[in-house]
């Protein structure tokens, strides 16, 4: 597929926007948009070369495709994982290791988003101690990768254009729309549904879609320049907007989503806007998305080992160090492992086993790291992440039995759930509300043990503030716009009269609200 530098000049807003939402700058609020931004331009980019190779020879190589799609990612992957590794088993507690051994194996065999989906939220602070947490895009990306070739592969063959363009809005409309459907409707059996949005590649797939369309809009929309600044405009501003005035109360991926992905597509297809050669096209934005994806890599281990050093958020010199150490080690792995191996080392003069051979040793030489990196993460997990060789106060068997017993209570709490509230007792003459974030089942464990044995007190739970973004008027009427894990729904049981019998409230948190 021919290149443009716009695409990567894409890829530096895309990745500065993610690194800079991590370090907590002002003004980026939003900046998790720019992973959707990069499933855009890989499903423009991937669609485009599976469509160049189909019109041209009628055919589609899958063994050549996958083969650069690992020349192109795992040898900077295993790098980073390989130095992540040897920095975290001196400083991690046997706990933190044995769920680093977890995250280990499923970035390698692209599920950790499943994984994530099963623990908590993005925006939690318990994810701030994932060391591999932003590998959760990369697994979407791969089962992306997996599934999406065969599929436009039999589309191209048996399609008309018309019937392909049917096949494409019909995949698109169904991955928006359970979207949608699950932002506004609560399954039961469904866990985790809130993060199972966020990380469950089905719910992305519209994102790539969006990509994947622009490769028959590229060479069809109007070559006239006006439209094309036009284009580049509102493009870019869909991309600024998201990233300035989205945050983590946004519903997301959403409708929301469109926004900043559509905003990417119509930048892709402005190639001959001004506005976009000077801001995209220019030196500085082709060489930082060049090493854009040794940028994702680094830059998320490298925040959660300087917070993990220093116990909590980085201070401004915290921050530089991040950003300083991220592009140092970035620019170390691109141009000494990444680039290098990306095409095979060749000769002047090559036969079918001279081509082969470096394929080969590279596939073996991939195999192997694999294995290598597999199999020390399965020993944090089967040693309980060293616990045998690490001296800590409090054991990983002592730890494991808490978050064992952490919901033993709260599942059968007096709480704002709709299935719990009749376990309240309003009438008794000390109320107590136990009211925070993902913390808060840890406030009523400590409140339950203080009282357990009190029969004039009535303690109850919120039910968790994350994305639910509470907001009080001037009656003191407590109410939220967020239907997601009816925040709006608890938020009205707390009404004025219901907060005058209140005695204690107490805050469980790690920020302050």
């Amino acid at each position: 597929m021919t290149y443009f530098p716009h695409i990567d000049g894409l890829r530096a807003v895309a990745v500065l926007s993610v690194i800079c939402f991590h370090l907590g700058l002002s003004g980026f609020a939003g900046g998790f948009v720019g992973v959707d931004v990069f499933f855009v331009i890989s499903g423009f980019l991937i669609t485009g070369i599976i469509h160049k190779e189909v019109h041209a020879t009628k055919q589609f190589k899958f063994g050549q495709f996958y083969l650069r799609r690992a020349r192109r990612l795992l040898p900077a992957l295993l790098a980073t994982l390989f130095l992540t590794t040897l920095i975290v088993v001196p400083f991690y507690s046997s706990e933190q290791l044995q769920g680093y051994g977890r995250e280990l194996i499923a970035g390698l065999f692209s599920v950790s988003n499943v994984l994530f989906w099963t623990q908590s939220g993005y925006f939690d602070t318990a994810a701030e101690s994932k060391t591999l947490l932003h590998m959760w895009s990369l697994s979407v990306e791969e089962q992306f990768y997996l599934a999406w070739p065969l599929l436009l592969l039999v589309a191209l063959r048996r399609l008309s254009l018309r019937l392909l363009a049917c096949v494409f809005v019909a995949v698109f409309a169904v991955s928006l729309g359970s979207a949608v459907w699950l932002e506004h409707y609560e399954i039961g059996w469904f866990r985790n549904q809130a993060a199972a949005l966020f990380y469950l590649t089905p719910f992305r797939v519209y994102e790539f879609m969006i990509g994947a369309g622009g490769v028959w809009l590229f060479d069809r929309v109007s070559q006239n320049r006006v439209g094309h600044e036009i284009m580049s405009l509102l493009g870019m501003s869909g991309i600024v907007w998201s990233v300035v005035y989205y945050d983590a109360s946004t519903p997301f991926p959403y409708y929301t989503a469109l926004l900043p992905c559509v905003g990417t597509l119509l930048v892709i297809l402005s190639r001959q806007s001004t506005l976009t050669q000077l801001l995209l096209a220019n030196r500085f934005a082709v060489a930082i998305g060049l090493i854009s994806y040794t940028l994702y890599l680094v830059h998320w281990p490298v925040i959660v080992l300087l917070k993990h050093r220093y116990f909590g958020e980085l201070s401004d010199m915290g921050t530089l160090l991040a950003a300083g150490v991220t592009v140092v080690f970035s620019v170390a792995i691109y141009f000494g492992v990444e680039k290098p191996l990306r095409k095979p080392k060749s000769s002047n003069v090559l036969s079918a086993t001279a081509v082969a051979n470096p394929n080969k040793r590279f596939l073996l030489g991939v195999l192997s790291s694999v294995v290598i990196v597999a199999s020390v993460g399965g020993f944090f997990i089967l040693s309980h992440g060293l616990s045998n060789y690490k001296s800590e106060l409090y054991p990983s068997s002592i730890t494991d039995e808490g978050k064992q017993n952490r919901y033993r209570l709260t599942r059968v709490a007096c709480s704002f759930a709709p299935a719990n509230i009749d376990r309240c007792d309003f009438e008794k003459p000390l109320q107590v509300l136990v009211f925070g974030n993902s913390h808060e089942p840890d406030g009523y464990n400590i409140v339950h043990s203080m009282i357990e044995r009190s029969s004039t007190a009535n303690v109850i739970m919120f039910g968790g503030t994350n994305f639910c973004a509470l907001q009080v008027d001037e009656t003191g009427r407590v109410w939220s716009n967020v239907k997601r894990n009816k925040c709006g729904q608890r938020a009205a049981q707390l009404s004025p009269d219901l907060i005058r019998k209140l005695d204690i409230v107490v805050f469980s948190s790690t920020r302050p609200f």
